[in-house]
């Protein structure tokens, strides 16, 4: 047997093959007639309905809009807060500073700082608050304010406070864990720096005070205090001219009118008295003269 001429093999030449032809025109097209009839039922509710779709679109733009509004002021307002963080130096400064940027990524920053100023400007008590409230939030700044917490503890004389804070800290590892164990062993050194500090502080207190009450003590054992009272005390005789050059001085030495002054007000009381002295002699006189007239008479 010769080979079976034709494209196919022999086995494939009396296969009935009808399944595989074309098929009809209309199924062909049904595809393109789905497509048609869904797109003019489009267009015609479009048409419909345009009014609102008009509206809704607007909407859609106006929200996109305010979106990008919106970042781009949240990003100059950060960018503004990040430079009041390097800028503000003074405590009212970073409190205007941490209450302006509050809910910027920056806020937290700043609220650190500002209690860490509070410590360095004697106002412990107002940073304990702050770093207690950023301890409590168990955010990504709880550790390290806990951390200065510890150290606020100890400004204050908290110490006990201070110990259980650090830990508390460096039981749960990591940076600040370890930096609090490291602080938590050296402790005891800064316990009695502070103490010595203290204790410097107290005595430089009662010398300025020992010096305050020599400076009054000696004011009132000057001879210009105590000769008075040392001769009124001895019996000794003080003349009225010394007792009021005396009062004079004290009132020249708090203030009061000068000595040249008080001398011109008595010589214009003198003059005045003068002045005053005639008439009255002159009333007297005429009784006087009438009564040598009787005498002479008589």
């Amino acid at each position: 047997m010769g080979r079976a001429k034709g494209p196919y093999p022999r086995e494939l030449q009396a296969t009935d093959m009808s399944k595989y032809k074309r098929p009809p025109q209309e199924i062909a097209e049904k595809p393109v007639f789905f497509i048609r009839h869904w797109w003019s039922g489009l267009v015609e509710w479009v048409e419909a309905n345009k009014d609102h779709l008009l509206t809704g679109v607007l909407v859609i733009a106006v929200v996109i809009l305010g979106l990008v509004v919106y970042k781009r002021y949240a990003a100059t307002r950060t960018l503004e807060a990040w430079k009041q963080l390097g800028l503000a130096e003074s405590a009212a400064q970073l409190e205007g500073a941490a209450a302006r940027y509050e809910k910027t990524p920056v806020g937290p920053f700043l609220k650190l700082r500002l209690a860490d100023q509070y410590v360095n400007t004697g106002q412990a008590e107002k940073a304990l608050a702050i770093y207690s409230e950023m301890a409590a939030a168990n955010d990504e700044f709880s550790e390290r304010a806990e951390y200065s917490l510890g150290f606020a503890q100890e400004t204050t004389g908290k110490f006990d406070d201070a110990k259980k804070t650090f830990e508390g800290l460096a039981a749960k590892g990591g940076f600040w864990g370890k930096s609090a164990q490291a602080t938590l062993e050296s402790q005891g050194e800064r316990v009695a720096a502070y103490a010595n500090l203290a204790a410097a502080k107290a005595a430089a207190t009662a010398e300025a005070e020992g010096e305050k009450a020599e400076g009054t003590a000696a004011a009132l054992m000057s001879p210009a205090a105590t000769a008075p009272a040392a001769t009124e005390a001895a019996g000794t005789p003080v003349s009225p001219g010394e007792k009021e050059s005396r009062q004079g001085e004290e009132l020249n030495t708090s203030g009061a009118p000068s000595e040249e002054s008080r001398q011109a007000e008595q010589v214009q009381q003198e003059q005045t008295g003068a002045a005053g002295a005639p008439n009255a002699q002159g009333e007297d006189k005429p009784a006087g003269g009438a009564s040598e007239s009787n005498e002479q008479s008589q």
